[in-house]
């Protein structure tokens, strides 16, 4: 078997998951290089997954963690007489190792919340879209299973840089189911801590620089991956310059942005009766935000409203205390939600 370096494991039922979080892997990669592909970020997606998947069902099978679904009455869930494994997302909840850190996890829900999205969608724009995470979820899996293995994910095979032929401006999405996940996307990230955002644990983001060799037989290498805690702090800062220019991330937040108890006060200059029942009820029937505890908090009509992962709070447009007082204007009361 290829695709490795290093020993599998002795005991037969680890050592099978390891071989199939590998193979896996290699075939995801194998797809998602490959230029003809039109399925490309959903195949690699699926793949990945699986690949995941397979690790840490691999680690809990050699810890000895029953890693498959129970009823309440302690029998097992099964599935055409196969009991049922914990998926990924169960999976992330139940690790208790120290190789999964909130970066990676981060970068894993994102994949399980999309691979249900796409997976029966083909949609070529997204492959730019979210490239970066693509990249961070398998230089993740090779840090954990070099990890918890020992072994080192396709060190025989090298990491190179497929040749790229996307142009400097990305395509526009042009169905609505293109339209549809892509704007998931942005709301997901637009709900994680701008450190998670930045962290390559949650997207490995690279730009290339041409660079000019000093012999035309240099043994220079055409392109270094380069650790910024390698760099001094005028190179790192200079590298972060020239990142921002190319940063894709959206950072909603404006000056004006009022938090909820704003919100109150200004509709009250207008209509003195109005309280922070009432704002919630406005919240609450215009569907601006999701409700507290939601798994995506993110997911807010931005005409309106948007979320800070900082406070884990909403901050809200002027444009909805308009909204508000417009609306009890023409005779809508906010004392329930309707």
């Amino acid at each position: 078997m290829t695709g490795f370096v290093g020993k599998l494991p002795r005991k037969a039922a680890v050592k099978e998951l390891v071989c199939k979080s590998i193979e896996s892997t290699v075939l995801a990669v194998e797809v998602y290089n490959k230029p003809t592909v039109q399925f490309r970020s959903a195949a690699y997606a699926a793949l990945m997954v699986i690949a995941w998947t397979s690790a840490l069902h691999a680690v809990f099978e050699r810890d000895g963690t029953v890693y498959f679904h129970k009823k309440k009455n302690g029998r097992f869930e099964k599935i055409d007489g196969d009991k049922k494994a914990w998926e990924l997302s169960a999976c992330i909840s139940k690790y208790t190792g120290t190789h999964i850190s909130d970066d990676v996890r981060a970068n894993l829900t994102l994949f399980v919340k999309l691979r249900n999205k796409i997976e029966h969608r083909q949609m070529a724009t997204l492959d730019a879209h979210i490239a970066p995470e693509c990249q961070a979820l398998l230089l993740n899996l090779k840090d954990f299973l070099q990890a918890e293995f020992d072994i080192e994910l396709l060190g025989d095979i090298g990491l190179y840089v497929p040749i790229s032929v996307f142009a400097s401006t990305r395509s526009i999405p042009q169905s609505s189911d293109e339209k549809s996940v892509i704007s998931f996307i942005d709301r997901y990230r637009n709900s994680l801590d701008p450190r998670v955002w930045q962290d390559t644990k949650y997207a490995f983001r690279a730009f290339l620089i041409p660079k000019i060799g000093n012999h035309e037989n240099s043994s220079d290498v055409t392109i270094e991956f380069l650790k910024l805690s390698s760099l001094t702090e005028a190179q790192r800062e200079k590298a972060t310059r020239m990142a921002t220019l190319i940063r894709d991330r959206q950072m909603p937040f404006k000056e004006d942005l009022l938090k909820p108890k704003m919100v109150v006060e200004k509709v009250r200059e207008r209509h003195p009766d109005f309280h922070l029942t009432n704002f919630v009820n406005a919240w609450k029937t215009l569907k601006v935000r999701p409700e507290t505890g939601h798994d995506e908090p993110g997911v807010t009509n931005t005409r309106y409203c948007y979320y800070d992962p900082v406070d884990k709070d909403y901050r809200y447009e002027p444009a909805f205390v308009e909204k508000i007082c417009e609306m009890i204007d023409s005779g809508h009361d906010f004392s329930v939600v309707s």
